[in-house]
């Protein structure tokens, strides 16, 4: 579980990282860009090392189409996997707790970014 425990701490940095070159992309595309790239790439990865590692310490069976649609669609495939292995209560728990700290993380760095501005002008 440890390892599980591990890219969820990666994922979470990222989600910073990626939030932080958001906010600072008004003007400069190349943050966008290169923020994309993160959430496009290395996101997908980190989610399908997740499910493996998470499924190798569960001892469960990895639900049939849970890999190729993380792949490609990772929100979905996600949700998918933790329907498919919790039960129903906690993975909605899960599934509503991340939404909301990742929707939170963005509403801060937008939030610092526009403080940061008023403070410049």
């Amino acid at each position: 579980m440890r390892t599980a425990r591990t890219y969820a701490v990666v994922f979470w940095l990222l989600w910073l990282v990626i939030a932080a070159m958001l906010s600072r992309g008004g003007d400069r595309s190349d943050w966008v860009a290169i923020a994309a790239s993160l959430g496009s790439y290395v996101v997908p990865v980190i989610c399908y090392l997740w499910c493996k590692a998470d499924s190798a310490a569960r001892a469960a069976r990895v639900p049939a189409g849970a890999i190729p649609l993380m792949a490609v669609l990772v929100p979905i495939g996600w949700a998918y996997y933790l329907f498919a292995t919790r039960p129903l209560l906690r993975a909605t728990a899960v599934v509503l707790g991340t939404v909301v700290a990742a929707l939170g993380i963005l509403a801060m760095a937008q939030v610092l970014l526009s403080a940061g501005q008023d403070v410049a002008t």
